[in-house]
């Protein structure tokens, strides 16, 4: 009798504690859906920036710090590195869909799968700056520098060889900024975030005039030739 009762004892305890161990999970689980229904999911983000945890006007809060600390790095021909600074353009961003938004849409009750497969938002939005901050920033950088634009030089036909016959002399990309081009290529990457514009990308620089791919100059070359090789015969 006493083994029996024993066992029906430890049965009870074992049930009275597995009972409180669900009631104790079930109480946190419901306290944490309760805070998701204001705040972020863990593991969320918004463009890069996380904002896990965060009420609708921390996030704001945090975003529109972030954008205070961008940089836009650019690499100039040379290797040289110059930045813009978010702060210093008074970047910002005025929200077509705030984050609040987000958080009105996600399921509370979900917090736990989201931990697995968090949520990752657009910035839904206008970047802006102040643009006579930036042509001030633009202004200042090492690229527009007098002494460092080097003109390009375009291709054109050698001297004649006895060997090699008229051959290509390749231009030389230079370093004059074409500044209309430059200033729209750094408000296209502010645009985006990018963390980087190259300038031997695109066309922040003055290009030659006479590409190495020109027809007209390798017409020229093949029609000297062919006149030399009569010559010749």
């Amino acid at each position: 009798m006493e083994q029996k009762e024993v066992k029906q004892f430890d049965k009870k305890k074992a049930a009275v504690v597995a009972g409180i161990a669900i009631g104790v999970l079930l109480v946190i689980y419901l306290g944490m859906s309760i805070y998701f229904m204001s705040h972020f999911h863990f593991g969320t983000k918004i463009g890069d920036v996380d904002v896990s945890g965060k009420s609708a006007t921390a996030a704001e809060t945090i975003l529109q710090n972030t954008l205070k600390e961008y940089e836009l790095k650019i690499q100039e021909r040379d290797g040289k590195i110059d930045s813009i600074i978010g702060a210093d353009i008074d970047l910002s961003v005025e929200w077509n869909t705030k984050p609040g938004i987000y958080i009105e849409k996600q399921n509370g009750f979900a917090w736990i799968a989201k931990v697995f497969q968090p949520d990752v938002h657009e910035i839904d939005g206008t970047i802006l700056w102040d643009a006579a901050k930036l042509d001030a920033q633009i202004a200042g950088l090492s690229a527009l520098e007098e002494g460092r634009q080097i003109a390009a030089v375009d291709a054109k036909v050698s001297e004649y060889d006895a060997n090699k016959g008229y051959v290509l002399v390749p231009s030389i990309p230079g370093t004059v900024v074409d500044l209309e081009a430059f200033k729209a290529n750094i408000e296209s990457c502010i645009v985006s975030l990018d963390d980087t514009l190259d300038m031997t990308e695109g066309n922040s620089y003055v290009a030659p005039v006479v590409a190495d791919d020109n027809e007209k100059l390798l017409g020229t070359i093949a029609q000297l030739n062919n006149v030399a090789n009569l010559r010749i015969l």
